[in-house]
């Protein structure tokens, strides 16, 4: 029974994320930025390959849409928000990150985004779907490739950038 409902709540992310993406519309164009992280998170958290810093009202659900005994991915979801949250994901290559974001691009018209936080330079789109500021970005943790899809945070909030400098990979 607990896991049909995990499976009907990630679907339901799944679903709810989609529509997101597919609502979000393109704006003005965004510049690169650099800036120290400030806010600070109340625990570091492992998943599988995945560990990183969880902000306070955070809380973490393992695996993929797909899988949820995935290693390689993990949601990071408000509790009782539906439309704030962070999709980390650890993929092959590049390739796979730049593909995934193109099409979010596509669907949204959004706007080429990008942001060093620590040492890792996170490139993508950012958008807004009906107030909602969202981005799409990934960069190198570790010599991996990670994928990261937030709803609810612009990611040069001190939130999105927490989240960013504390992932690390295994």
């Amino acid at each position: 029974m607990k896991r049909i409902f995990r499976l009907s709540a990630l679907m339901f992310l799944f679903a709810f994320s989609v529509i997101t993406i597919s609502a979000c519309g393109g704006g003005e164009e965004v510049n690169e930025t650099t800036a120290p992280v400030t806010e600070p998170a109340v625990q570091t958290q492992t998943w599988g390959n995945i560990t990183l810093a969880v902000p306070e009202g955070y809380e973490l659900h393992g695996g993929s849409m797909l899988d949820e005994k995935d290693p390689n991915g993990l949601f990071l979801q408000m509790t009782g928000q539906a439309t704030n949250y962070f999709s980390i994901n650890v993929v092959d290559n590049d390739d796979i990150a730049e593909n995934s974001i193109e099409t979010t691009r596509d669907v949204n018209s959004a706007d080429d985004a990008s942001v060093t936080v620590g040492s890792t330079e996170w490139k993508g789109v950012a958008y807004n779907s009906s107030g909602v500021d969202c981005f799409h970005m990934y960069g190198k943790v570790g010599g991996k490739t990670v994928l990261v899809m937030c709803a609810g945070n612009s990611y040069q909030s001190d939130v999105a950038k927490g989240v960013l400098e504390s992932i690390t990979i295994s």
